[in-house]
């Protein structure tokens, strides 16, 4: 792997223009936004997103300090504290 890394090195140059970085993070704003949407739900549907769920045990967690639950992460793990 490194002979490979060493010879792809010198066909690389450096971009000085933020254009794909700015791109990147107005996508990431507007899914982040989205996945809100799906967590808070719609009053009268019948579907569940996982989000919601997420979201609810992450405010349970907040308001009983005293208890140890496990906080679902947005990757879709949990954590432990």
């Amino acid at each position: 792997m490194r002979a490979t890394l060493q010879a792809l090195l010198p066909l690389l140059t450096q971009k000085q223009d933020g254009t794909h970085l700015v791109q990147a993070q107005k996508h990431f704003a507007k899914a982040r936004k989205e996945l809100d949407g799906l967590a808070r739900g719609t009053p009268g549907k019948r579907l569940i997103h996982p989000q919601q769920i997420a979201s609810a045990v992450n405010e349970r967690d907040i308001s009983c300090p005293g208890r140890r639950l496990g906080v679902l992460t947005g990757a879709g793990g949990t954590t432990r504290e």
